[in-house]
């Protein structure tokens, strides 16, 4: 076994002598490992949430393994328990940041409001009375004299039960030596003990408490706040102490639309039931959020690569911090999902530098381990604002690929299908890594062939209606945004021939998405005239959306009719290629290129050159 945290509940004091020598005996009600330590205090606690600091404190510290229900009488030094009354206090963790797991008061029959003197404690936060806390009256020597076997609770309620005490303020009593014997398991049953974050998360991949209908009750330091219905709906608590345990996370997500609120370092019980969300262990269906005091907890060090792709399930729900310089390698998602992907240098497709089969999977096998996906606390698609580089997304202050950012801090949750960080800190990024230039080089060359991902280009019903669409704009106002944005952006490209991806598949009729996009073109410059290919088919395939190609007439003349095919592999969601041969005008010469969109991403590599017939000097996509 190793040192464990403890909850309220999990010991319990069973005798004590203050009459010279000091003296106390207790038991633990679940197994402890060698190395556990508890601090035992007769110093009161106050109505602040403070311990008074005027009295002493002993640390005892597990030799060895101990099971539930053997009897420890400890060899006490630095303290001094008083004749006249006192309080005998066990906790965790520091003094300015305890958490208690049972008290003793000999000062009276209930506990006092405050601690007012060195004799005198307030109920620990935590803890209750006749449950995980005893009081009793002024007596100087007590023993308990009930039931010595039972279950967990049975025990602990007969022992925090003061008619099971027998004492003399003049007479030392004889402590218990026989172990008690405790029955039904030693763990922590629901919504009593507490149970602690990393016995919900367990060491597999889901939690052995999962999907049970069983309420629990747990504590942690709240490590990210992310409630609210534009961000997660809830926050991230930890541990503080954790298990010392590598396969068990510490800490947990918890789901609470509408609970209190809560901040980073508040110290809270949580009641609630475990429930597996999208793969990530969750504390939802919550029925109490109780803070009770601050904490803080150390942030784990996380370096890319992983040694595995299921590394970080031992660190779900926990605060780390990444101190590499890693680079920014994949921004696909950025302006739909406020996310971006960082890795230990830049990735590259490995079929580009070593030959397919084994070398190349080794190689997509170290990818997988070499990447991270940085969040924004949000579930929302395509928010109004991104908070990524740092003064948030827009047209001149862009997060490009190759970016390096530094000591990422966040927490680590799990979401459609792949770990992810949810920073705690805003990310820095290091823009002179990969800076935009001003323009593109000058590379030479007769003709410019370019392609674009118009991003589910819609027109509706081509006469100003027919919105929302199947996949595009909601209304007819946000399709005149994208309109106006595509359109300068397609001739920004200053290319003679673009290839054209996720245009709506709605045949090439006047009403048309690609005849529209051409009037636009037309209307907003008058130096080119723009046309589009016809392959001659009401669709091209089956799917919502489809490639195409427009053209500057003053440049360029087709040749011939345009290609295509749809069966496998282009036979997945029917997303047909198309080819076209061109003739540039100024040179009589040739070239056919071919524009593709396989499923489900990656729309960079849409365009290819099939075939060469006319000496071009440059080719370069744009």
């Amino acid at each position: 076994m190793v040192a464990i945290t403890l909850a309220a509940g999990d010991i319990a004091i069973v005798g004590f002598n203050f009459d010279d020598p000091d003296q106390f005996a207790f038991t633990p009600l679940r197994n402890i490992g060698s190395g556990t330590t508890i601090s035992f205090t007769d110093n009161g606690f106050r109505s602040n949430g403070t311990l008074t600091t005027n009295e002493g404190t002993f640390t005892w510290t597990a030799a060895r393994d101990y099971t539930a229900g053997e009897i420890i009488t400890p060899t006490l030094t630095g303290v001094a328990f008083s004749t006249a009354g006192d309080q005998i206090i066990a906790y965790q963790g520091t003094a300015t940041n305890p958490s208690f797991i049972y008290a003793l008061n000999s000062e009276g029959t209930s506990w006092q409001t405050d601690a007012t003197s060195t004799n005198t404690s307030a109920l620990p936060r935590g803890l209750a009375n006749a449950a995980s806390a005893i009081a009793l009256n002024e007596i100087d020597n007590a023993v308990y004299r009930g039931i010595t076997s039972g279950t967990r609770e049975q025990l602990l309620t007969a022992i925090s039960n003061r008619a099971n005490w027998l004492g003399s303020d003049t007479t030392r009593q004889t402590l218990p030596s026989t172990r008690f014997t405790v029955t039904g398991g030693t763990t922590p049953p629901p919504t009593s003990g507490l149970t602690p974050i990393y016995t919900l998360q367990g060491s597999g991949a889901t939690s052995p408490f999962a999907n049970n209908n069983v309420t629990y009750r747990t504590r942690g330091v709240v490590v990210g706040d992310f409630q609210g219905t534009t961000q997660l709906n809830g926050f991230f608590i930890q541990d503080s102490i954790g298990d010392g345990n590598a396969a068990t996370s510490d800490g947990i997500f918890v789901s609470a639309p509408g609970a209190i609120d809560v901040r980073v370092g508040d110290l809270v019980e949580v009641v609630g039931r475990v429930t597996e969300i999208s793969g990530q262990t969750t504390l939802n269906q919550i029925t109490a959020i109780t803070p009770i005091g601050t904490g803080t907890v150390n942030p784990t060090t996380v370096q890319l690569p992983l040694a595995s792709t299921t590394a970080l399930e031992a660190l779900e729900g926990t605060l780390v911090t990444l101190p590499q310089a890693l680079t920014v390698t994949d921004n696909f998602d950025l302006g739909r999902l406020g996310q971006f992907t960082v890795s230990n240098g830049r990735l590259l497709q490995p079929t580009n530098v070593v030959a397919p089969g084994a070398a190349a999977n080794n190689l997509q096998s170290q990818n997988n381990r070499n990447r991270l996906v940085v969040d924004d606390g949000s579930t929302q698609s395509n928010p109004a604002t991104i908070p990524y580089p740092g003064t948030g997304l827009t047209a001149t202050n862009t997060l490009r690929t190759g970016y390096t950012t530094t000591g990422l801090r966040g927490v680590i949750d799990f979401a459609s299908g792949e770990y992810r960080l949810q920073p705690t800190a805003t990310p820095t990024f290091n823009t002179s890594t990969n800076p935009r230039t001003s323009a593109a080089p000058n590379v030479g060359g007769t003709l410019r062939v370019a392609s674009a991902n118009i991003l589910n280009y819609f027109n509706g019903d081509g006469l100003g209606g027919g919105f929302p669409t199947a996949r595009g704009a909601s209304n007819a106002t946000e399709f005149n945004r994208q309109r106006q944005k595509t359109i300068s952006g397609l001739l920004g490209l200053n290319a003679d021939i673009i290839g054209l991806i996720e245009v709506e598949n709605d045949g090439y009729g006047t009403n048309s998405a690609i005849a529209d996009l051409v009037r636009g073109l037309n209307g907003a410059q008058s130096q080119f005239t723009y046309a589009f290919i016809n392959p001659g088919l009401s669709r091209l395939g089956t799917d919502q959306i489809a490639v195409g190609f427009i053209y500057r007439t003053q440049t360029v003349t087709p040749v011939g009719a345009a290609a295509t095919i749809g069966t496998a592999p282009f036979n997945t969601s029917n997303r047909q290629p198309l080819a076209q041969t061109f003739r540039q005008n100024s040179t009589g010469e040739a070239l056919t290129v071919a524009a593709y969109h396989f499923n489900p991403r990656r729309p960079e590599r849409a365009l290819m050159l099939i075939k060469v017939t006319a000496r071009v000097t440059s080719m370069r996509p744009v």
